[in-house]
């Protein structure tokens, strides 16, 4: 059972037993209270009698009061009115001897008979003061009230369970809604508020149940977010184990290519020096022979060194930029120049493109960067292919491409910018250090320059742009 009926039932049940106990108390203790009043009034018109005289209208005061007045003289008192009233002329004659006092009889009128409530007192020496009011009309009178009474508990029993219901309905209301919004916050769902405003227990509860709720929200919200917190760390933490197991192996990797790089040459060398201490070079030709491979391999030696150490700069932060207004396309101009003879012997076709346009960066890095990404696509398109040069102005910037026809898996793309890594494992002779595209992907990151590397129909296509400097 809810507890608006609970409260509904138990306020009936209480008007119930006050609407008996009301009737129950007018039923025994009314007719006693009523008598009272009327012996008051009888003694108050006695009184009255006595003090006014001779003064007094009898006629007058009868219509008024409601009561009958009689004077009697003591020597002669009428047998009817003792014997009706049942009293002893040894009372009446009390009366006379103690002035002041008085008494209450019931009498019978013999002639109407109506049963009367009668005050006998003396008043004076001489005479007897009757003073009486009917019963049957005070009965009368008591009826008439109770059953006025009656009407009156009934229609306040009417109108109490009314209220009752109405107002029980209005004091669980903001208890319904308290249990309601308890079961929301019992879901995790914040969304409602209690808006009844009381100063009572019930609105003190509804301001608990508030506080409570925005607090479970507030330490919700915390620990989401603490959650949420540890969950990205938790992935930054994977993410930087992933990227350190990742750089461990490319460490790995980087010292097994160094010494794959190194081991050839100093195997060449060591293997001709051998050949020179031995005496295996008969002649003076032979011994130049085997002097001057050394030395390319002392040369490659030297240039892979180097490349590593700049390499190793351009890592840490250690090599200085000197920044300056560049003519792109004169730098793109001079290094075909270098590589013309290259180009002709593999009988290769160019095609340029070259837009104006200064650029701000560094000269001999830049320089560096076009070197080889022409020296590579040189290096790796085929006999009678094909080369693309373009420089060409987008929106504010300079935009440098070249294109080859090397073909090239698409998942070997990101691949290329990785040191020692080469697209034809059988070169390594003749395909340089293996880290010229390393070097130009930190030499472009370092300038600010966008850069990229896609595969494209029949070839490959390197490129970057940096903003153009206005004159």
């Amino acid at each position: 059972m809810s507890i608006k009926n609970k409260l509904f039932f138990l306020l009936s049940l209480i008007m119930i037993i006050i609407t008996l106990s009301l009737y129950l108390f007018s039923e025994i203790h009314f007719e006693k209270y009523y008598f009272n009043v009327k012996k008051d009034k009888l003694l108050e018109v006695s009184e009255y009698v006595k003090t006014s005289g001779y003064d007094i209208d009898i006629g007058k005061l009868e219509q008024e009061t409601g009561v009958r007045v009689d004077l009697f003289p003591f020597d002669f008192i009428e047998p009817e009115l003792l014997q009706d009233s049942g009293t002893k002329k040894e009372e009446i004659l009390g009366l006379l001897k103690n002035p002041g006092t008085y008494f209450y009889k019931k009498s019978i009128d013999r002639f109407f008979r109506v049963e009367t409530l009668v005050l006998f007192t003396a008043y004076d020496n001489k005479r007897l003061l009757v003073v009486g009011v009917p019963v049957n009309f005070i009965k009368e009178q008591m009826d008439i009230v109770t059953a006025y009474h009656l009407k009156i508990i009934f229609i306040a029993f009417i109108l109490g369970i009314i209220l009752v219901k109405v107002f029980s309905g209005r004091i669980t209301k903001p208890l319904i809604e308290i249990q309601n919004l308890a079961h929301r916050v019992a879901r995790f769902d914040f969304s409602k508020r209690f808006t009844k405003k009381s100063k009572d227990e019930i609105g003190d509860l509804g301001e608990s149940i508030n506080m409570m709720s925005e607090s479970l929200e507030s330490n919700i919200l915390e620990i989401n977010s603490a959650k949420e917190k540890l969950l990205e760390a938790n992935k930054i933490l994977l993410k930087d184990i992933e990227k350190e197991k990742a750089i461990d192996q490319m460490r790995k990797e980087f010292i097994s290519n160094v010494s794959h790089e190194l081991k050839t040459p100093i195997a060449v060398i060591s293997n001709y020096t051998e050949g020179l201490r031995d005496g295996i070079a008969p002649d003076e030709k032979t011994r130049n022979f085997y002097l001057e491979i050394i030395q390319d391999e002392v040369l490659e030696m030297d240039k892979l060194v180097k490349s590593l150490l700049f390499l190793s700069k351009l890592e840490r932060g250690y090599e200085d930029f000197a920044m300056e207004e560049l003519d792109l396309k004169e730098i793109i101009e001079k290094e075909i120049s270098i590589n013309k003879l290259l180009m002709d012997k593999k009988s290769i076709t160019l095609k340029s493109e070259l837009e104006n346009g200064q650029i701000l960066g560094d000269h001999d890095k830049i320089s560096m960067v076009i070197r080889n990404l022409i020296s590579n696509a040189v290096k790796y398109v085929s006999d009678n292919g094909s080369i693309h040069i373009k420089l060409q102005k987008i929106d504010k910037n300079m935009r440098f491409e070249i294109f080859n026809n090397c073909d090239i898996e698409e998942d070997e793309l990101e691949k290329l910018w990785v040191p020692f890594f080469r697209v034809d494992k059988s070169r390594t002779r003749d395909s340089g250090t293996g880290l010229g595209l390393t070097i130009v992907r930190k030499i472009l990151s370092s300038h600010g320059y966008r850069y990229g590397v896609e595969k494209v129909e029949k070839g490959l296509l390197f490129w970057f742009e940096g903003g153009e400097v206005e004159i």
